[in-house]
């Protein structure tokens, strides 16, 4: 999920509904990248698994990050995920700096092959085989999983839509 104007992905909005009944979604190796507004707003019950969620900003306040954000009776859970250092409550197993997202982390949304456009990961992701447990079979082009990222002989998965990287 990249390039919107409204912010990424809601779980839920704000409402009086009983915790009994909040939504619940449960995300696995997903790619929520600049994004105007937060990248991932949570109301409801959340689990993010192999997860990148980066470089998404404010469109008012000139670099405002705005990544990650769970409020009222939400319930939040992470498991692989690697977010940007910022001020939102959503905690993650990794964190990168925000001035290195897209020189060290990420390559700008393109065709990388596979139906629809994706943020490669770079040699130095720290994305890559980073995958907590189980990942999905397939990463957004198509591609098995997991592939050798590290370059060690052992095929772990990355996090993210995007499995390997593009030199």
């Amino acid at each position: 999920i990249s390039g919107n104007t409204s912010g990424g992905l809601s779980n839920g909005y704000p409402s009086d509904t009983p915790v009994a009944v909040l939504p619940v979604t449960r995300l696995f190796n997903v790619s929520v990248i600049d994004n105007q507004g937060y990248g991932l707003y949570n109301w409801g019950e959340l689990l993010l698994r192999n997860s990148l969620v980066v470089g998404n900003r404010d469109p008012y306040e000139v670099n405002r990050v705005l990544n990650c954000r769970t409020a009222g009776q939400s319930r939040y859970r992470a498991i692989g995920l690697l977010l940007e250092t910022d001020d939102g409550n959503c905690g993650a197993n990794l964190y990168i700096d925000p001035a290195l997202t897209h020189t060290s982390l990420i390559h700008p949304l393109a065709d990388n092959g596979g139906p629809t456009r994706t943020h490669a990961l770079r040699p130095t992701s720290l994305a890559l085989d980073a995958g907590i447990g189980e990942c999905s079979s397939y990463d957004q082009r198509a591609v098995t999983r997991p592939l050798d990222g590290g370059g060690n002989g052992v095929g772990l998965c990355d996090l993210g839509a995007f499995e390997g990287y593009l030199a």
